[in-house]
């Protein structure tokens, strides 16, 4: 019996698939080719550009980021690379991920099919589609030995208290805003400048 490396795969979120990921399915087609044709499809059917098409055109931010191609685009790079790993030498113990790593987890997981994936991830993807609910800003909440500072945290609090606006991600040293896009716009000019941070995340 062979002994195989037990490891837990980690799913990326949207925003993964950058310039450098051009032609990554293309190059990784053998091990996706069944599944990429049935997303394909069903992209065609609701009159957008197929991912194998995106993969294939020259990168535009304003284009591969959207949400309603970027998570599709960011979903199919991790089942190519997830079909990729050798099950004769590694047995996958766990599946997860972060923001939308999750969706990625539950399908690679086995806990939904890949009808029910897309429907998911191209529905979820699809809701920042024209800004119609706002977005995401990056604060970091550390100091410079990576400790946790209460007193900004409780700044960002009190700023977001009455706003359209609430902490969805907690990054460890940084949190992650979500709100309309007015709170956003209200705490980018607010909240005291650390660096480049904070930082509106694109097309998200």
């Amino acid at each position: 019996m062979i002994n195989k490396e037990r490891i837990i795969v980690i799913c990326p979120g949207r925003g993964s698939y950058t310039r450098r990921s051009h032609n990554y399915l293309s190059d990784k087609n053998k091990y996706i080719s069944k599944e990429l044709a049935f997303l394909d499809n069903k992209r065609t059917i609701l009159g957008l550009k197929t991912i194998s098409d995106l993969d294939r055109t020259a990168f535009r931010s304003s284009t591969h980021m959207a949400g309603e191609h970027a998570s599709l685009l960011t979903y199919c790079c991790s089942l190519a690379d997830f079909n990729n790993i050798d099950k004769n030498k590694f047995d996958v113990i766990g599946v997860l991920g972060n923001s939308m790593g999750w969706y990625s987890a539950l399908s690679l997981s086995g806990a939904i099919n890949l009808n029910s994936s897309f429907n998911l991830i191209q529905t979820m993807g699809s809701m920042m589609k024209n800004r119609i609910i706002g977005g995401q800003i990056i604060y970091p909440i550390i100091n410079n030995n990576w400790q946790i500072k209460e007193d900004i945290l409780l700044k960002v609090k009190r700023e977001i208290k009455d706003l359209d606006a609430y902490i969805s991600i907690s990054l460890g040293g940084y949190i992650v805003i979500g709100g309309s896009q007015e709170a956003l716009d209200y705490l980018l000019k607010k909240l005291p400048k650390v660096d480049d941070y904070p930082f509106q995340i694109p097309f998200n």
